[in-house]
């Protein structure tokens, strides 16, 4: 029922996307019907309900566009006629200069010889292999690329299919093997490359080519191929981090650069993609012994209290501190709902922290603890509490008559004067005996 009513709150962008497409024989209700089935599937995967779809509707408008282009792939493969009259050399080709240029445009003129080169071949395949001859005498960039555009051309692939369907099989069944170790050293990867710059990915073929990830170019290849992979899930940068689990860099082949060039240090590579941009505790969870070297533990400390809560310690004094009661408004959830549970988990609580990382700016009763009014030591430390607040924070003298229960209360000693285990029973004469027994009789 749940999936149900969030389905429903994206039946908007499931219809805007299906209006896109066009696929013979599938009304649009028929379109509007397989993208509801992408999005329920990727619903159960993620669980994604109501209160956070809105965070991924990127994801969801992809999985609808994946889907549609799918069955209109299917469409195409099930109308393909013979071979020898799909493909036509004076078709269209987009070239990235902007220039539609026909695959006619690619093969070298033989009209001295009085050729006609539609005529010699008869079919695709052969078509294809002479292709790949006229590459072979001319070796140039544009004969290169003009074999691998017949060859997507001829196999009616979509721009998604190209890295997964064309791979060393292909050219090795087409008998055109030979060409691909001539001029790529059998890398399909480089000859697509070659053909769409920068279009795909070493991840998205069938097969990773050997040595990818080796070296300083290898490390550039790993950053680059984070960088898009994140960007193709559909989530904005803000999501990136919380994203890093085994399973996406397994879903996204990366798990070989993330062992031999970061060794599993998943802050490490996504820094690498993004230089100071994120935090290591910005993860779903933070590497752990990373908050055992005090540097990052005050790092994490100081960008909680300033970034997040708004309190800019280092400017501040002792008094303006213990005025503000900054220490009892820091509590152990801040930590852990800012991605700083581990803190928590060395520590135990916010006191211990914020005094390593702000020295002096915190007094010895600043911070709650239960047994902070207990016994002798605690007794000693509410005659030293009423003594800093009478003569440096107050700044009266200790004979004052504005001494009364209120002006323990108004000055932050509520918790001292109160406490059933220091005796004073809410008085001040006791509070005040206890801090100046000469005085007081």
């Amino acid at each position: 029922m749940k999936n149900i009513l969030t389905l429903r709150r994206v039946e908007r962008v499931i219809e805007d996307t299906a209006k896109k497409f066009v696929i013979d024989g599938l009304e649009f209700e028929d379109l509007v019907q397989i993208g509801r089935i992408a999005v329920w599937n990727l619903l159960k995967k993620y669980d994604i309900n109501e209160t956070n779809v809105a965070e991924h509707t990127g994801i969801i408008r992809n999985s609808v566009k994946y889907a549609l282009l799918n069955e209109r792939t299917k469409s195409k493969a099930k109308k393909r006629i013979e071979l020898t009259k799909a493909i036509s050399l004076d078709e269209g080709i987009d070239e990235e200069d902007g220039d539609e240029r026909t695959l006619q445009n690619f093969i070298a003129s033989d009209e001295e010889n009085g050729i006609d080169i539609l005529e010699k071949h008869e079919n695709d395949v052969e078509r294809l292999k002479f292709l790949v001859r006229n590459s072979f005498a001319e070796k140039t960039v544009k004969s290169k690329r003009a074999v691998i555009f017949f060859l997507v051309k001829m196999l009616g692939l979509s721009e998604p299919e190209i890295p997964k369907r064309i791979k060393y099989e292909t050219f090795l069944k087409l008998r055109i093997s030979r060409w691909l170790w001539v001029f790529f050293n059998n890398s399909p990867f480089r000859a697509l490359n070659l053909a769409y710059p920068g279009k795909f990915l070493p991840y998205e073929m069938s097969r990773i080519p050997k040595k990818q990830w080796d070296g300083l170019r290898g490390k550039k290849r790993a950053i680059k191929a984070l960088k898009l992979a994140l960007e193709k899930t559909g989530y904005a940068p803000e999501h990136f981090p919380k994203l890093l689990n085994y399973h996406f860099f397994e879903e996204f082949r990366l798990v070989t650069p993330l062992k031999n060039i970061f060794e599993y240090d998943r802050f490490s590579y996504l820094n690498a993609t993004f230089p100071s941009r994120y935090h290591a505790w910005d993860l779903s969870f933070t590497q752990r012994g990373f908050f055992d070297s005090l540097d990052h533990l005050k790092d994490a400390t100081k960008w909680l209290v300033r970034k997040k809560l708004g309190y800019d310690i280092d400017g501040l004094s002792v008094h303006e501190i213990w005025e503000k009661k900054i220490a009892l408004k820091i509590g152990k959830e801040d930590f852990c709902q800012n991605g700083l549970r581990g803190v928590m988990a060395v520590y135990g609580s916010p006191e211990p922290v914020l005094r390593l990382t702000y020295p002096g700016k915190f007094l010895p009763w600043s911070f709650q603890r239960r047994d902070k009014w207990y016994g002798r030591s605690g007794k000693a430390l509410a005659a030293l509490a009423t003594r800093w607040v009478v003569e440096r924070y107050a700044k009266i003298s200790p004979l004052s008559p504005k001494i009364t229960f209120y002006f323990f209360v108004q000055n932050g000693l509520h918790g001292m004067i109160t406490a059933r285990s220091l005796g004073f029973n809410s008085s001040p004469k006791k509070a005040m005996r206890n801090a100046y027994p000469g005085l007081f009789h």
